[in-house]
């Protein structure tokens, strides 16, 4: 499937007008970038959309921190796009560095970002998002106007909730897919608040034409991939671009979690001759877990692969 037709793709907000946030974040942001905005909360829920409508037009630079975890990265990379001037740009133009995923890297990066911050403020605009800001160092954050971007209160639960659904409303009626009111409500209620899982949901009935599929929630559906995967495919390769594609690095933790209890309960039920191993398995979760919430350089997606080659060499 090439990547114009994947639904989070040929549905990101161009404008605006198509992004779907709360209001209390359009005010905020309603006057441009006039500060280091550090934007956390749940994944799929539109803070990296945001970042891109932000930077539309504007020179600027994105980093995966998941990635990029080098210091060298802010010596060279960081340090050459804040201090260099394009024949293009003009003399008030604010340059943006965005930072994606900025949990994902080291405590010394950290370290030297805030000296970096202080170094370019004057022409230069940071941008970091997180799904965990109990990662980010205290003296970073200072640093951050800080803007939550999951629901506080019933209100704004309900604001999202409603625009959610007429946006999928919206694209079901675009894709042809039908789709009654009841199941547009499943889609909302059991993926919520994330809507980068609500447009997988549709994608999937969208390819199989099984509208029964809506009532699933993402995570059934991604449960099912991955168990069949782990069972049927022995290629660390295949394994990578798996996770890749379905989590991305920044979503190894949720990996983490479905090789838990939902695991065990999945092999209990389908493959009891493997119950003998559960102990083993379990070991091998927790460890790395454990290596996940402790690393901050390496690839996310190495440590998925090799944690599902454990499990698969038992």
């Amino acid at each position: 499937m090439i990547k114009q037709n994947i639904f989070k793709y040929k549905y990101r907000p161009r404008t605006f007008d198509d992004i779907i946030i709360l209001p209390r974040i359009k005010k905020i942001i309603e006057n441009g970038i006039n500060d280091h905005f550090l934007f956390y909360g749940s994944y799929g829920i539109g803070k990296t959309a945001l970042v891109h409508l932000l930077c539309k037009d504007r020179p600027f630079l994105e980093l995966n921190s998941s990635i990029d975890t080098s210091i060298d990265i802010l010596r060279t990379k960081v340090d050459e796009f804040c201090s260099k001037m394009s024949m293009f740009d003009a003399k008030d133009d604010i340059k943006i560095v965005f930072m994606d995923e900025i949990d994902g890297v080291s405590s010394q990066y950290q370290d030297a970002l805030k000296k970096f911050i202080e170094k370019n403020e004057q022409n230069v605009r940071f941008i970091a998002t997180t799904n965990h800001i109990n990662r980010i160092d205290e003296g970073v954050l200072d640093r951050f106007v800080k803007v939550d971007f999951s629901p506080q209160n019933v209100e704004e639960v309900q604001f999202l909730k409603i625009n959610y659904a007429k946006r999928i409303s919206k694209i079901a009626k675009e894709e042809d897919i039908l789709l009654e009111i009841d199941d547009i409500k499943e889609i909302v209620n059991k993926n919520f608040p994330s809507f980068r899982k609500m447009l997988s949901v549709i994608q999937q009935v969208k390819i199989t034409g099984e509208v029964m599929l809506s009532t699933k929630t993402f995570d059934d559906i991604l449960k099912e991939k991955l168990y069949n995967h782990i069972i049927n495919e022995n290629d660390s390769e295949k394994t990578y671009h798996f996770l890749m594609d379905n989590f991305g690095s920044e979503h190894i933790d949720e990996l983490i979690k479905l090789m838990g209890r939902p695991f065990i309960e999945y092999i209990g039920t389908n493959h009891r001759d493997k119950l003998t191993k559960l102990g083993d398995m379990l070991v091998i979760v927790t460890k790395y877990a454990d290596i996940l919430d402790r690393s901050r350089s390496a690839d996310p997606l190495l440590i998925g692969t090799t944690l599902i080659h454990e499990i698969q060499s038992l």
